[in-house]
């Protein structure tokens, strides 16, 4: 006992406070860590698992506040304080603190002695009892997710426009994304970098469903876009859904997604709002739309360290690779890492040659994938409203070809869906050759 009394003497004189008797007697108690699923204490250390290392960090993250307040809970981006200023020698007030944001402490109970009687009448317990009222369908946590993505607008620790240009913003701040097709959106997300924990936080996660587009369209888009993001900050892949998006839960949507790319998330997890660094590492392959064969391909090579899975992801959807030239780099290639990483040094001449043959090669490809694919319109004129000899594509308004490539005779296979009523003409033919013309009920092979 004399040896608790001596630390928590010494706990005050590092932080220059004196403590209240509630604190005191919760430090005494050896049961404290269990109580209000953890209030921080004693040992004595600069981690954040100690009131020492929790407060000394919010006097950093926060210097404008003064050192009047004592960390007792760290909770994502904000910490649960005691307000020393505010209390007296028996007892003080418990405030919420934003680590990210220069706005004044938030009153969450008027005692400390109050918040540890009285759980479920905090704040946050109560976010998490109405998560289990609620699904992500439910008009509820849409307009909450509606009120938080406006408060974000309103508080934007940035200024950019695409017309007028500005500074980007910096991956630790706040920042939107809309994943919109023509003028109709989709979902909204509002993401950033934690660096305390080195993962992914997502504060805005909302989805349309809109009838002309699969009903999973807008969260698949936003899934590849948080995912995108996560691996371009360098972090962990770790993702964290803040209290805002379904009460701090991974949307439902969202694990009936990756459900159906056969990527089954850890049930306590997702409860509490987390998807770790390998499971997002999976989803990214899966939702990259990637077969099973190169999947395997790519994960065996990670697992030999010849290249990381979700920088191949990120490739691909950064424009550097299409999803067909990832397969023929992968198939054709004797050392696909050494391409898809960084190739081989001029130095090593047949090496990089090999490599220069493999990537020419995708690229060629690709190009006679976009031609099959792609769906031109009669332009209308915006005179007098009539169609003139002009074609243009429409976003997002594509045929639907499967593509196959066989690295054995270094071909291509197109095959025409079913749904596709109009043939497709073969570009490239040699001048006074009849028309290839590529039907549902043909197949083209390409070397």
């Amino acid at each position: 006992m004399k040896h608790m009394e001596d630390d928590i003497l010494l706990l005050q004189e590092l932080l220059n406070v004196s403590f209240p008797q509630s604190y005191v007697d919760v430090l005494n108690t050896q049961a404290y860590a269990d109580t209000r699923a953890g209030i921080l204490g004693l040992p004595i250390s600069l981690d954040l698992s100690s009131a020492w290392g929790a407060t000394e960090f919010l006097r950093v993250e926060r210097p404008d506040l003064g050192n009047t307040f004592v960390v007792i809970k760290i909770m994502d981006s904000t910490a649960l304080c005691l307000d020393l200023k505010s209390g007296n020698k028996d007892d003080a007030p418990v405030v919420e603190i934003d680590l990210e944001a220069d706005t004044a402490p938030t009153s969450v109970s008027e005692s400390l002695q109050k918040y540890l009687a009285e759980p479920e009448s905090n704040s946050r317990q109560e976010i998490l009892r109405l998560s289990n009222a609620f699904n992500s369908d439910n008009a509820y946590w849409f307009q909450r997710g509606l009120e938080r993505l406006d408060w974000h607008m309103k508080n934007s620790s940035f200024q950019y426009d695409h017309k007028e240009g500005g500074r980007l913003p910096r991956s630790h701040v706040w920042r939107p994304y809309r994943f919109c097709v023509q003028d109709v959106i989709l979902g909204i997300t509002v993401i950033r970098h934690d660096k305390m924990y080195n993962r992914l936080k997502v504060d805005v996660f909302l989805t349309a469903w809109i009838d002309e587009y699969k009903k999973e369209s807008g969260c698949l888009a936003l899934a590849l876009i948080i995912l995108s993001d996560a691996y371009r900050c360098g972090g962990s892949m770790e993702i964290k859904f803040t209290k805002y998006v379904e009460g701090g839960k991974v949307p439902q949507k969202l694990v009936d997604l990756a459900k159906k790319h056969e990527v089954n998330l850890n049930s306590e997890n997702v409860a509490q709002g987390g998807i770790s660094s390998a499971e997002a590492k999976r989803l990214y392959m899966a939702l990259s739309g990637f077969k099973q064969k190169i999947i395997d391909m790519v994960s065996a090579m990670e697992e030999e360290g010849k290249l990381f899975s979700a920088s191949v992801c990120y490739a691909m959807h950064h424009g550097v690779w299409s999803k067909e030239e990832v397969e023929v780099i992968l198939l054709l290639s004797k050392a696909p890492e050494s391409i898809l990483t960084g190739s081989y040094p001029v130095e090593l001449w047949h090496l990089y040659l090999h490599d220069l043959q493999v990537g020419r090669t995708a690229l060629m490809g690709t190009y006679l994938d976009r031609h099959l694919r792609v769906r031109l319109h009669p332009h209308k004129s915006t005179d007098n409203d009539t169609e003139n000899n002009e074609l243009t594509e429409l976003e997002d308004d594509e045929r639907d070809v499967q593509v196959k490539f066989d690295p054995d005779i270094c071909g291509k296979r197109y095959i025409l869906d079913d749904s596709e009523n109009d043939e497709v003409p073969v570009p490239w033919i040699e001048h006074g050759v009849d028309s290839i013309m590529l039907g549902p009920d043909k197949n083209l092979l390409v070397l």
